[in-house]
């Protein structure tokens, strides 16, 4: 007697995916967001008249850094197509997870910026035309004390201790060095005329 094998084939039937809700309603969010975002530079590139805006990279205009001119409504118009297209990527559900996605939102947020900084800068009337300036240095010097009086919040969390006259103490602190200062002429006696009144 001969042996008789048999094979079996496994079929593997297509198995639907499904998606889960989290991630539809995530697509459905980016996608009306960022639609958003398109027709507001749309509106801005399309309400635009004059066709430049004068920027200084400096914190203001000045002998040294004289304005420069601008085009207004190309700037516009291509924060406009930057932002209709990741909105079309986002419909398809399209966008990346991680990283490459976090840079999409960035170049988005910062084409937003531009068309509406160039949008709130143009058709300017009378003499005097303001400039565009550089925000990142007066950005840095006017958030400093409010980072280090988020710290100081942090720290008294940590220890137990809420503390809510943060801003209080700031202010108490800058009189009083002004006052320290001046009656003692040094700076020195400043800063620890600020110290004693922020303790006390």
């Amino acid at each position: 007697m001969g042996l008789v094998t048999t094979t079996t084939v496994d079929r593997v039937e297509d198995v639907p995916q499904v998606r889960d809700r989290a991630d539809v309603r995530r697509q459905v969010k980016l996608a009306v967001t960022l639609g958003i975002v398109a027709l507001l530079l749309i509106y801005f590139a399309l309400s635009i008249e004059n066709t430049t805006v004068q920027y200084v990279l400096g914190e203001r205009v000045s002998a040294d850094s004289p304005p420069k001119t601008l085009p207004a409504k190309p700037v516009a118009w291509v924060s406009a197509m930057v932002a209709v297209a990741a909105a079309v990527v986002a419909l398809f559900n399209k966008v990346p997870k991680g990283w490459k996605g976090g840079l999409l939102y960035a170049v988005v947020g910062f084409a937003f910026y531009a068309g509406f900084i160039v949008w709130a800068y143009s058709d300017q009337a009378g003499g005097f035309q303001s400039s565009i300036a550089n925000p990142l240095p007066g950005t840095i010097r006017i958030a400093t004390p409010l980072v280090l009086g988020a710290l100081a919040g942090c720290m008294c969390e940590r220890a137990g201790v809420i503390n809510i006259a943060i801003e209080g103490q700031f202010l108490m602190g800058a009189f009083f060095a002004s006052v320290a200062a001046s009656l003692a002429f040094s700076a020195y006696m400043g800063l620890v005329g600020a110290i004693l009144a922020g303790v006390g």
